[in-house]
């Protein structure tokens, strides 16, 4: 049954949420740091092949512009990664009951970040791109799952004590997107996708001249596609989501200055 929490529980409890917002933005902050350091040391080690892929493309060489397609979506699904695990960090301490941290989570971060920062410096080789997007996708399905692990446990908690009527609107919207979305089948049909430019990148690798252009080429396409629509995917859910929640505290706050008014 519910009750009302006391004044020392809602202090303990505050305290608690500030170490877990302490903690987390501290490791968020090494994370970055990771994704920077890593990407600054493998492009050094590998600068000749780096920068080969900042020539100028030409009509006959499609894979100078593919792989600079490639590289500026990956700096924006790197951009998205830190705006999304900021935002949905505080969407959980302003309406959850957040439970603390497990290491799993700090070790999915880090792993993310790792292969973010090599994302940047193997554009130029689509095979060890594909590869790297494979094994990054099949780190994200466990990320996600323990996200929504995290969020399980996390609601059960909050709806263990009273809430406002808002509050419990707000629940069942952040419920739907993290519960209800097929947020692991996104992740898995990617990765599905990026394993098939794998086997065309080292399918095109054995090949020469233009049959091995036209088969990298293809794998690069199939890359830049499936981050596209399923960072579209996503980035949709998100805005739904973020518009729901935003319409439900407008029409609370709306009804509380009516009442005042009244």
């Amino acid at each position: 049954m519910s009750r009302k929490p006391t004044e020392e529980e809602l202090s303990q409890e505050s305290k608690r949420v500030k170490d877990i917002a302490d903690s987390f933005h501290l490791i968020k902050v090494l994370a970055y740091g990771l994704i920077v350091g890593i990407f600054t040391v493998s492009a050094a080690l590998q600068s000749n092949a780096f920068l080969s892929m900042w020539r100028v493309p030409t009509a006959g060489d499609p894979l100078s512009l593919l792989r600079i397609i490639l590289f500026v979506e990956l700096i924006a699904l790197a951009v998205m990664w830190i705006a999304a695990t900021e935002a949905e960090l505080q969407l959980w301490i302003q309406h959850l009951d957040v439970p603390y941290i497990r290491w799993e989570v700090y070790a999915a971060m880090f792993g993310l970040a790792v292969l973010l920062g090599l994302f940047f410096v193997f554009v130029y080789n689509i095979v060890l791109i594909s590869g790297f997007l494979a094994i990054y996708f099949l780190f994200n399905y466990w990320t996600q799952w323990l996200a929504n692990d995290h969020f399980r446990r996390a609601l059960r908690k909050t709806k263990s004590r009273v809430l406002r009527p808002e509050d419990e609107q707000i629940l069942k919207v952040m419920e739907r997107y993290w519960m209800a979305r097929p947020q692991l089948g996104r992740i898995a049909t990617m990765m599905f996708f990026s394993t098939v430019s794998v086997n065309l990148a080292v399918y095109g690798a054995m090949k020469h001249d233009s049959a091995k252009e036209w088969w990298q080429s293809f794998a690069y396409d199939i890359l830049i596609l499936t981050l596209l629509v399923g960072e579209s995917f996503i980035a949709y859910w998100r805005r739904v989501r973020e518009r729901d929640i935003e319409e439900i505290i407008v029409a609370a706050e709306e009804l509380q200055y009516a009442s005042i008014s009244g």
